[in-house]
């Protein structure tokens, strides 16, 4: 199942204008100033006032880091995707945000930089060069999290997840994950109802597809009636 951002929530396509420097040249590295982010409010149907604004629309802009953010304490949904970012930093002031696209970056790792994101439900980091999950463990709402095409390779790279007590979509296309712990971490995930893994070379184990079954069979065995009922339409796409 391909990752698809909730509804209402698609970015526009609008190509970002790049400032010219005091020689009439463009700029070669765009920096996250409150000017750029004032004039990508405007320029989306935005408010001049930070406060009034729930979208900020900071994607394909070439950025290389996140910052001057602090007034925009009521953001809900914020866009960084298609930039040039390799940390997840400066997002501490928006303890509102329940979206937060980061594909197509440079990320490596995710650091604590999403420490503060309490709130966060939606969550994409696909595209990236990840490794290894890390810095989840706040994250007590997340219910969605995209790690389609970063190089996570085995269960401890994606044992962080377990720690999301409200997860039930994970997108874990094209990594190369492979070995039977990747399942046995995806057992301790009791809330899980979406996964997709295509791409990796677990699913060429014999029997993937039963196994996987069964795992979810015996993780609602052990889960409170109330929440085993969801169960029944867990999908799996490989």
């Amino acid at each position: 199942m391909s990752y698809q951002p909730a509804s209402g929530l698609v970015s526009p396509a609008r190509s970002p204008k790049r400032e010219k420097n005091g020689r009439g040249d463009v700029s070669s590295v765009p920096e996250m100033t409150l000017e750029e982010i004032k004039k990508s409010c405007i320029e989306n149907e935005g408010y001049e006032t930070p406060e009034l604004n729930e979208k900020l629309y900071l994607h394909f802009r070439g950025f290389k880091k996140i910052q001057n953010l602090e007034m925009y304490t009521n953001c809900k949904s914020i866009w960084l995707d298609s930039n040039g970012l390799e940390r997840i930093e400066g997002l501490e002031p928006l303890f509102a945000l329940r979206c937060l696209f980061l594909s197509k970056n440079l990320l490596t790792s995710i650091g604590n930089g999403l420490k503060s994101l309490s709130n966060l439900t939606v969550l994409d980091l696909s595209y990236n060069r990840i490794s290894k999950l890390e810095g989840l463990e706040d994250l007590m709402n997340l219910e969605s999290i995209n790690l389609a095409r970063n190089v996570l390779t085995d269960g401890p790279a994606i044992k962080e997840l377990s720690n999301c007590p409200k997860l039930q979509t994970i997108d874990l296309t094209h990594n190369q994950l492979l070995g039977d712990d990747v399942l046995d971490e995806l057992s301790k995930i009791t809330t899980l109802l979406s996964l997709s893994i295509t791409g990796n070379e677990v699913t060429r184990v014999q029997s993937f597809r039963k196994k996987m079954i069964t795992m979810v069979r015996n993780t609602c065995r052990n889960t409170p009636h109330y929440i085993q009922q969801s169960y029944a339409s867990f999908h799996l796409s490989f």
